[in-house]
């Protein structure tokens, strides 16, 4: 969102795009690394690295496809936020990009690692606290949003 609030949309969809292939490709490189055989002194890591990267495919597309489309919500909806306040409104349009891609980020990720696992109760639960503890994290972040903000605003009018 500091992309978008400092240069376009089109950096931070590029931004977007990079974070999907990196959790790609590690997904990739973990699938390789613990389909490789293991000497006999590494066998108890061996358990224990296939036990930690084992993929989860239901987790693994519920993640990505989370992340891509909850971002570029975010992004829209902080710019449309943007072009509709003040410029020093930067907590609205952040708590309100916040707000609507984390929900779209819960609702997408936890509906595909976990419908059909867990009952639907449990699965609205996971998905409520889920969200909760995202929005916080959210307003937590905030202040660091304003540091990073000025931080390159002083160094932009600096240089």
């Amino acid at each position: 969102l500091l992309l978008v609030e400092m240069y376009d949309q089109s950096s931070a969809r590029r931004s977007v795009w990079f974070g999907v292939v990196s959790v790609a490709f590690f997904l990739v490189a973990a699938q390789l690394v613990i389909g490789s055989p293991s000497t006999p002194e590494g066998a108890e890591a061996d358990v224990a690295l296939r036990s930690l990267f084992s993929l989860v495919p239901r987790v693994a597309a519920g993640s990505l496809l989370a992340l891509a489309i909850s971002q570029y919500v975010g992004i829209a909806v902080f710019s449309w936020i943007k072009q509709k306040t003040r410029p020093e409104a930067i907590w609205m349009r952040n708590l309100g990009s916040i707000v609507v891609s984390q929900l779209l980020d819960s609702l997408i990720f936890f509906s595909i690692a976990f419908l059909g696992v867990v009952s639907t109760p449990v699965l609205i639960q996971i998905m409520v606290t889920g969200y909760v503890v995202k929005v916080l994290f959210g307003l937590i972040s905030t202040p660091f949003f304003y540091l990073n903000y000025h931080k390159i605003v002083v160094q932009e009018n600096q240089a």
